[in-house]
């Protein structure tokens, strides 16, 4: 089973514009995180995956059901004293994201890791993706990717600073950042020797993205480049996200170095070639 963790959720509100002003009509309200969106691609690779998320407060309830109404297989953490961020993402000719905060509860890290110990089973791939609420601390992935360790299930996480360089401690299966995020534990710019260091550091397999230069896949001791396809780029919104997700498919199909690399270059074309939802349609 493939389960996603998204504890730092949000309600994220998307506005198109064509010029300077927001359309009216563009706008358009859904559950977001890493962890969850993550799980929206999978769904559209035809994988299965259950979402555990952090639910804070009233927002966090909200967000739980829409993303049930969606049809997603969520497993919610209810964190009563938590709060549920808000975005808003803004698409079109200036693309721009205001990003909020969110706030977890006293204990909120042990529930999620209690019920993370009573799901994972040897073979499982769990994904741990996003920031981090306040009130969590940085090493609540390094604690996941032991957790998975002792359940003999395999762990990537996508996630930045200091969550994401005390996680590569804990040797993950797969560790996915972009090339700025990578500045968390590896000195300089250069998207391919991060890929290099996070496999010396100790996880088991990087995947390191460049944006539209592409990405570089550290694996089984060697180094894959893939370039970025030529596309109508409509957003980056989840482009990340997406190839995560198509990393996960590949895995499990049993990819391995520039066929999965591959793969995940070409699903992550497709996603930033369509529509978010509420965008106008091209030429309007």
């Amino acid at each position: 089973m493939v389960y996603t963790l998204t504890m730092h959720p949000a309600v994220d509100l998307f506005l198109h514009a064509q010029g300077d002003v927001p359309e009216r009509r563009g706008a358009a309200v859904q559950a977001g995180g890493k962890g969850v969106n993550v799980s929206r691609f999978l769904r559209r690779l035809g994988r299965p995956s259950r979402c555990v998320v952090l639910c804070g407060g009233a927002r966090g309830q909200f967000l739980c059901a829409s993303l049930a109404e969606e049809g997603l297989d969520v497993l919610p953490v209810d964190d009563p004293k938590g709060c549920c961020r808000i975005n808003l993402k803004c698409t079109g000719a200036h693309e721009q994201a205001l990003a909020g905060r969110g706030r977890a509860g006293a204990n909120a890290a042990e529930r999620v890791l209690s019920l993370l110990a009573s799901l994972l089973r040897s073979g499982d791939l769990l994904a741990a993706c996003g920031s981090l609420p306040d009130g969590i601390d940085s090493g609540f992935y390094a604690a996941a990717v032991r957790l998975a360790r002792k359940k003999d299930a395999q762990i990537i996480v996508d996630a930045s600073g200091d969550a994401l360089r005390e996680a590569l401690e804990a040797s993950p299966s797969l560790l996915r950042c972009n090339r700025a995020e990578a500045s968390a534990f590896a000195a300089g710019t250069d998207a391919e020797d991060a890929a290099r260091e996070a496999v010396a550091r100790g996880a088991a397999a990087a995947l390191v993205s460049d944006g539209e230069n592409g990405a570089y896949l550290c694996a089984d001791g060697r180094v894959f480049f893939e370039q970025a396809k030529r596309v109508e780029v409509l957003h980056t919104v989840g482009a990340g996200d997406a190839l995560t997700a198509a990393c996960i498919d590949g895995i499990l199909r049993s990819l391995r170095g520039q066929a999965l690399l591959s793969r995940c270059i070409a699903f992550a074309a497709d996603v930033i070639a369509t529509p978010l939802p509420g965008a106008a349609p091209a030429g309007r």
